[in-house]
């Protein structure tokens, strides 16, 4: 066992020799001195179910995971590194339009200057107040907001000094032309305090977004979300080898109102609002769980979901 793990090292160590020699160089590779926030320990019980979004090196490798939730009040974000690895720092900022994070004078971001900032060696937690992001509305528990998430994580390779001071970001959508630097979008996940009951939604898979109103699923694959018409995000799906799969979060889940309409269409495009083929339409024989379909490669999918949101009465 203990050579299988060393064998395992040794080709992460390879791997990432080999990508920083090849790929550019991220202008946030240097630490901060002195971090300026830690981390918080408590975490609200959220309203929905995570979201989960890798953390890449070069986009490339796997440093660990990102896990996003949030309840009425506040936003949680956990931070999870591969075995490899150990996190010594996250900076992290959060905000409703990505025009405004900091930047140089080419809009790349500048995380010495991100708002939140930790360090520690092992699993981190940032829970900010939601009127910290952005201006609440008083006459409402909850909003549901479309968040842009920059963060970079600075790591170490456990047990060696081989490389130091990795860096990595969530994935996502990059920035201009670099290899290095992404962020990630979420919605927040409102509960109602009205009455229970099942309602009906359509809802698209993907993360890019067309002049606000229609989305698509990238060919590149990675986890993206499923969005709802009332601008939660229902789930989330992925397209890795040729395979959709793709799962719902709390309280959503495939409609029963109308059988005569397909549960799920996926349609194959060349580029966004060009002519599409439409590669499959069907009615999944479950309503809950995980489920995958074949669908072959093209640059850009347009999903949509035919969708219920269920839940009671809250106390």
């Amino acid at each position: 066992m203990k050579s299988i793990k060393i064998r395992q090292m040794t080709n992460f160590i390879i791997l990432l020799t080999i990508i920083f020699s090849c790929q550019d160089v991220d202008k946030n590779m240097i630490p901060d001195d002195k971090p300026k926030l830690k981390s918080a320990v408590e975490i609200p019980v959220p309203n929905c179910s995570a979201m989960a979004f890798d953390l890449l090196i070069k986009q490339r490798v796997k440093a660990g995971d990102l896990k996003i939730s949030n309840n009425n009040d506040y936003l949680v974000l956990e931070y999870f590194p591969v075995e490899e690895l150990s996190f010594t720092e996250i900076k992290l900022w959060v905000g409703t339009n990505p025009k405004k994070v900091p930047s140089d004078k080419d809009k790349f971001p500048l995380s010495d200057k991100f708002k939140y900032k930790s360090t520690s060696a092992g699993e981190l937690v940032f829970v900010i107040p939601l009127n910290e992001i952005y201006s609440r509305n008083p006459e409402t528990d909850c909003e549901s907001k479309k968040l842009y998430i920059f963060t970079h994580v600075i790591a170490d390779i456990t047990d060696t000094q081989e490389i130091e001071q990795i860096t990595a970001w969530s994935e996502g959508t990059t920035v201009g032309n670099s290899q290095t630097v992404s962020y990630s979008t979420y919605t927040t996940c409102c509960k109602s305090t009205g009455g229970g009951g099942c309602f009906p939604h359509v809802a698209w898979g993907g993360n890019f977004d067309q002049s606000g109103s229609n989305y698509y699923y990238t060919g590149t694959g990675g986890i993206q979300n499923i969005l709802a018409d009332n601008g939660v995000v229902a789930g989330t799906i992925k397209w890795e080898s040729g395979v959709f799969t793709f799962s719902f979060t709390s309280d959503w889940m495939f409609s029963d109102q109308n059988p005569q309409i397909p549960l799920l269409e996926i349609y194959g495009l060349y580029e966004p609002g060009g002519a599409s083929t439409s590669l499959y339409k069907g009615s999944p024989s479950s309503y809950q769980g995980i489920y995958s379909v074949n669908i072959s490669g093209y640059p850009y999918y347009q999903i949509v979901f035919n969708l219920q949101n269920c839940y009671l009465v809250n106390p």
